[in-house]
């Protein structure tokens, strides 16, 4: 499980050794043959005065890299992308991850699922993570004698009762969220833009958006800039980054303005805890529909193969996708 304490030593690099390293590597991968093509439709969109939060669809594992390499080749910047907590529990890919500047984010899921394994030596089942999760979102409660019907392993979990169970997740959220936050906010300090995934997982259509770019853009003041990516899952067609050749095209949209017409009417001006409970019971739906105009942006930049299909829901209930 991540622990705040590894996160509170993080800090992100002005110019990040393992990006500029990395791009090197991938370039030369590119021009070998078959080579790979990589388009980006838009620089004029990308503001250079400023730094801002990046939104881009999550094709698969990879698609972030050409995007950084032509970053770097044309404007000499960089990004720090956020990342799911479990890939910094891997001693391997968390030395690559803190040398291309990424940022552990963790997710409830991932909170419930990791202490669940820790504690008992396997993920939740289905039914398990459920029930947990809604006591954590408050959607239901459990008696002391509901209690002790449960199974022996939930008992465990849960003990020595649900509301204390749920108030230490909660708050082992809370301290890997406060990292979140310094670590996005001294990416712009740092000269860098923020790159994010809001639908949270890979898919090759466009899912539904996760609100947490909307929460930290509202926390930080900052625009927000749509990327479409279009036939990355193409060239990265499994787990190892070697490009098998083929056209990736970005097309990148125009800034989302945090005062400007699409979601002004949304600005939030007060101080909040971004990922916070308070937050979300507060300005939910602002988030909410901060995040559906970014969907949609990123969805006009689409090829119709990668476009949203019915509601953007994913059905994926297997609790191992934390880990």
């Amino acid at each position: 499980m991540l622990l705040p304490e590894l996160l509170s030593e993080l800090s992100i690099q002005k110019r990040p050794i393992g990006q500029i390293l990395w791009a090197q590597f991938i370039n030369f991968n590119y021009n070998l043959p078959p080579k790979t093509e990589i388009v980006v439709e838009g620089w004029e969109n990308l503001p250079t005065d400023r730094q801002v939060c990046l939104a881009m669809n999550h094709t698969d594992r990879y698609n972030y890299f050409p995007f950084q390499l032509k970053l770097y080749q044309k404007r000499n910047q960089f990004t720090a992308s956020w990342v799911k907590a479990k890939y910094y529990e891997n001693w391997t890919s968390r030395t690559f991850l803190l040398n291309t500047s990424n940022i552990p984010l963790a997710s409830r899921g991932y909170i419930i699922t990791s202490s669940f394994k820790k504690l008992l030596g396997r993920s939740p089942s289905k039914e398990e993570y459920r029930l947990v999760r809604d006591l954590m979102d408050g959607k239901r409660d459990i008696t002391s004698e509901e209690f002790q019907e449960l199974s022996s392993p939930l008992r465990e979990f849960l003990a020595p009762a649900p509301h204390v169970k749920v108030t230490e997740l909660e708050q082992s959220f809370a301290k890997l969220c406060k990292e979140v936050v310094r670590l996005s906010l001294q990416t712009f300090n740092k000269g860098l833009h923020i790159m994010v995934f809001p639908e949270g997982t890979r898919s090759k259509t466009l899912l539904k958006g996760h609100t947490g770019l909307a929460q930290m853009s509202q926390c930080m003041g900052a625009d927000i800039v749509p990327i479409g990516c279009n036939g990355s899952d193409l060239v990265y067609r499994g787990d190892i980054p070697w490009a098998k050749g083929g056209r990736i095209v970005y097309r990148i949209g125009k800034p989302i303005v945090i005062d400007g017409p699409e979601i002004g009417n949304y600005r939030i001006e007060e101080k909040f805890i971004p990922f916070s409970r308070e937050a979300q019971s507060k300005y939910g739906q602002r988030f909410q529909s901060i995040t559906d105009v970014i969907m949609d942006r990123i969805n006009e930049l689409l090829d119709s193969s990668y476009q949203r299909k019915g509601d953007g829901e994913k059905d994926n209930q297997d609790t191992n996708r934390f880990l």
